[in-house]
């Protein structure tokens, strides 16, 4: 009986180690994750910035093309 009841502490021993290794493990991928999730959305908002100027200077380059252009032409 004795045998018994101290494989079975053996065994939750093991469990609970292997559970504490588990559980730091799985909150080392949450911190990487959200990690990853605030690098993302820094990214975006810089995208999205770059892109709004992008539309802006797109109308100004062609504006001073056409300038550079139109004084070629004189």
């Amino acid at each position: 009986m004795d045998t018994k009841v101290d494989e079975l502490t053996t065994e939750i021993k093991e469990l609970k180690e292997t559970l504490e290794e588990k559980t730091k493990e799985a909150d080392e991928y949450l911190d990487k994750y959200c990690s990853l999730l605030i690098s993302h959305e820094k990214l975006e908002k810089a995208k999205e910035m770059l892109e709004t100027q992008v539309a802006h200077l797109l109308p100004h380059n062609r504006l001073l093309q056409f300038k550079f252009f139109k004084k070629q032409k004189i």
